[in-house]
């Protein structure tokens, strides 16, 4: 008996960085003859530069793409715009189960899918109460969770630590949270010592310099420019150090404003929107990051890939794949951060074993735990306990 294939919408606002990337591993690899996928995305993220390959890359893996326009900004005019149109285009398609991502699309979606009586899966990809640099920011986005948590049917958080935060925070009871890791596809992420050497002529880069480098948006979650204070520090201890920095964002002005102040541009690379990120990364001998708060961030993931130590800040979703002492260093985050993580930056760099080291470690990690094919079966499994009910 030939079984109907069951209608699957995603619902996606970010089409920029690690949201879309889980978006498109699962949408190109879940099981076609059981599920039929569809999109409903603006065709570019409002702010976002540069960046408007996510419908060339739907439309290459021969996903429909149905245009919802949504803004990253509470814009009640606007959301409710994009509201009426969701819900809509759930009506008329008939969708089986609706799978939201991250908090806009999350929190619309999920009203959406609610008023067409249809199951709704959510991840969150990074809570944005999280970001504690506002008391007031945090309340309110935790209390707009935990109201949209009343409509999820299956909350799936990406590392441990957000799942923890989920329950803790009342975001979503327990028996509707499941844990299903972020993954990559590791054969994509081959170390290459002679690519390394070719990608480094190429960006004007000594044979024998050592680089820290990092792929990170310039926006307040990723802490920008903490970053270039670190980048400082590290270049007045070893000046011969290179830096990359690949990424766009809203604060890129500002931080290479304040990298001449800091006397330390001419030694960071401002690498902006690049497509060969992976041939980049693979010359980098220390990966860093930042960030305020993450969900589980690809970037890190694919560091490892790349048997690069990774240094990060001590935050949910970081912490959670970058083991202190093994695969690289956490720094809490503190008044102190720049110095310490410039620190523990500088060490590492004087250390040749121990990066090899925690390389080796990170690449097993990867291996081992962040597979498609595990996060794909797992959430193919949820789709199933949903639809089965």
């Amino acid at each position: 008996m030939h079984m109907t294939r069951k209608k699957i919408l995603h619902v996606l606002e970010a089409t920029v960085g690690g949201t879309r990337r889980h978006l498109l591993s699962l949408a190109a690899n879940l099981n076609n003859n059981y599920f039929q996928v569809e999109v409903a995305a603006p065709k570019i993220r409002h702010t976002s530069i540069d960046d408007t390959s996510f419908v060339e890359e739907l439309s290459k893996i021969g996903i429909p793409h149905h245009y919802v326009d949504m803004s990253r900004e509470i814009q009640p005019f606007s959301d409710l715009k994009s509201l009426w149109t969701l819900t809509r285009l759930i009506h008329q398609k008939q969708y089986d189960l609706v799978h939201v991502h991250s908090s806009k699309a999350g929190f619309l979606g999920r009203i959406a899918a609610k008023l067409n009586k249809v199951p709704t899966v959510y991840t969150p990809n990074g809570f944005y109460f999280l970001d504690a640099s506002s008391p007031a920011k945090e309340k309110f986005y935790l209390l707009l969770e935990q109201i949209a948590g009343k409509l999820t049917d299956k909350l799936i958080a990406v590392s441990p630590g957000e799942g923890e935060q989920a329950v803790r925070r009342k975001v979503i009871p327990p028996k509707k949270l499941v844990l299903i890791p972020n993954a990559i596809s590791i054969q994509d992420f081959e170390p290459d010592k002679e690519a390394k050497h070719c990608t480094k002529t190429k960006l004007g880069i000594p044979a024998d310099s050592l680089v820290v480098g990092t792929v990170s948006r310039y926006i307040p979650q990723k802490n920008p420019l903490a970053l270039v204070h670190i980048f400082a520090h590290i270049h007045q201890a070893m000046p011969d150090v290179c830096f990359l920095w690949c990424g766009e964002g809203e604060l890129r002005e500002d931080a290479e404003r304040l990298a001449k102040d800091l006397d330390v541009f001419g030694a960071i690379s401002f690498l902006g929107f690049r497509n060969n990120i992976k041939d980049i990364m693979n010359t980098f001998d220390i990966f860093i990051l930042a960030s305020v708060f993450e969900g589980l961030p690809y970037t890190i993931l694919e560091a490892m890939a790349l048997a690069l130590p990774v240094i990060a800040t001590d935050v949910v979703g970081s912490r959670d794949v970058v083991k202190h002492g093994e695969t690289g260093f956490l720094v809490p985050i503190s008044p102190d951060l720049h110095l310490e993580l410039a620190q523990s930056v500088t060490n590492l760099l004087r250390n040749e074993a121990k990066r090899i080291e925690f390389g080796r470690r990170g690449r097993e990690l990867v291996k081992e735990k962040h597979s498609i094919a595990q996060m794909v079966e797992q959430t193919e499994d949820l789709y199933w306990e949903l639809l089965k009910n």
